[in-house]
């Protein structure tokens, strides 16, 4: 699997794009760890 790290300073300014990636990259089968 792959791993993908998030490190963020806090809420997204837009969560409908920030869904959209995340969706993507569930879809391949990535491993998150958000900071």
């Amino acid at each position: 699997p792959q791993i993908a790290v998030i490190i963020t300073d806090g809420v997204s300014t837009d969560p409908s794009k920030t869904r959209k990636e995340l969706k993507k990259l569930h879809a391949q089968n990535y491993i998150l760890y958000a900071i």
